[in-house]
Parts: structure tokens; sequence; C-alpha cells
């Protein structure tokens, strides 16, 4: 039911995805940065069998280049397809000082490791997909999973799964890494009856490494007029994906690991 999530949502995703996962939680790679009024973090746990793979020094930046580029790539292209020649990364990389000095330092820092004509190259290449284009630079890692299947989803629950205006709905989902990966994303949506579906991505930067993960989020429906927050009756759908590369795309290291679909209703 959902269409093919675009792969230019991380971390800009749509207005209303900051209502739901922001806060999808997954320890150690994932972390809560916001709670907006309608989201209520439950809980976050380790991976139950504690077989999580440290930080490689090779790729320690790897989550600072996904966000910077994220931040500018869109910017940087326009410069690019408009201007032409780029005679140097300083040259392209002052275009990001709206974003901020550190956007300017990581940009520098970035295109250092491979040098403008091919960053440049990869700008046009990437289709705004930051993950695929720091894995091309090798500033974030890869190891894509062969396997017929790498990751599968082993116990959900939505609860209550119906209620009305105001209930809070709780989400708990686990899943199983059966092969290590590399940087990858977990995206979350809900489909309400009527209007805009809501969601977003987060990044797993180091990837996963076998073993079991659970998320725990909640959310809160309750009509919000200032901020036009409007959750309509009915039922709605839910669907989470677990992700090598970034959810949606059609570069190399792509793929989606799980997918689970659910749905809860809410009633006059």
């Amino acid at each position: 039911f959902f269409s093919t999530p675009h792969h230019n949502t991380l971390p800009h995703m749509k207005t209303s995805a900051i209502l739901i996962l922001a806060v999808l939680c997954i320890i150690p790679f994932l972390a809560a940065s916001l709670t907006p009024e309608n989201v209520e973090l439950v809980t976050f746990l380790e991976p139950q069998n504690k077989l999580v793979r440290k930080a490689e020094p090779n790729f320690e930046l790897c989550s600072l280049c996904v966000q910077t580029l994220n931040q500018i790539m869109n910017t940087l292209l326009q410069i690019i397809l408009q201007s032409g020649v780029i005679g140097s990364c300083a040259a392209l990389c002052s275009y990001a000082s709206p974003y901020g000095q550190l956007a300017v330092t990581a940009c520098n820092l970035v295109c250092d490791v491979v040098g403008i004509e091919e960053f440049v190259k990869l700008i046009k290449a990437a289709d705004l997909n930051s993950v695929w284009m720091c894995q091309e630079i090798k500033i974030c890692p890869v190891h894509d999973c062969e396997a017929t299947t790498c990751a599968k989803f082993v116990d959900t629950s939505i609860i209550p799964q119906n209620g009305p205006k105001g209930t809070t709905f709780s989400f708990d989902q686990v899943f199983q890494i059966l092969e290590q990966t590399g940087t990858g994303t977990i995206e979350f949506q809900v489909a309400p009856p009527q209007g805009q579906i809501l969601g977003a991505e987060q990044l797993v930067a180091e990837g996963f490494a076998p073993g079991t993960y659970e998320i725990r989020f909640s959310l809160r429906v309750e009509d919000n007029p200032e901020k036009k927050i409007h959750f309509p009756t009915g039922v709605y759908k839910t669907q989470t994906a677990v992700c090598q590369g970034l959810c949606g795309s059609h570069h190399s290291h792509t793929r989606t690991l799980a997918l689970y679909n659910g749905n809860f209703t809410v009633t006059a």
C-alpha cells in the first residue's frame, strides 16, 4: 500500500515525519534527538545477544559524511549544473556556507578524500543518495549480504489495536539480523485513512551486526489545530523496513532486508 520510499528523505523527511520516527530507536546505532508532542519514547533495548560490532576507525566519519551530504548535496548539485567546471574542493564547498562552517569543513573533508573531479561525478550520479555516495568514497562500510534471507521480523505488536483520539498506540517490533551488513537504514511509515503518509528514516551508520534487535516507540493520536495536525478516524496501516543502504534506492549496496506491515484503528 505504500509507494516506494524516495531516497532523498534522510534526514530531511516529510514535514509530518517528525511526528513518528524522531523517536524510533535502536541501540547502539540510533538515538532519539527529538520528542514531538505526538510522540512518546517508551524504551529501547540493545541487541539481545550482545554481538554488536564496535565502530571501526576507518568508518568513524560515516555519520558525519551522510548527514553533511544530505544537507548540502542538492545545493552543490545545482551549483555544478549551473556553473559547469568547479576548480577546487574549497571553491565548491564554499557554497555550503549557508548551512554553517561545520558543513563547509565537513564538505572539504569529504571532497579531499577523492578530489574535486571525482566528487563532482559522484554528486551527479548519486540522485541525492548520500549513503551510497559516502560508501563510494569509502567513508561508510560496504558489506553486502548475499544470502536469500538476511533479516526477518520475529515478533511484533501494536497495543491497543483500537482506540479513540487521545489514545497512545505503542509499537514493539523485534527483528533478527542473520549476516553483517554495511551502512543501512530503518524506515517506519503510517498511512492514515485519508491524507499524507507519515514517515521517516534513521541511519544505521556502522551497519547491522548479526543479532536480535528490538524497537519500541509510541504515537499519541491527538489533534492539534494550531499545528494543523489532524488524525481522522479509521484504519491506519503501518510499515517498517530494515534496509541495507538507503530504503527505496536503486543504487548498488541497497536491499530491503526485512519488511513488516501492520495496522491499528482510530475510533470516534
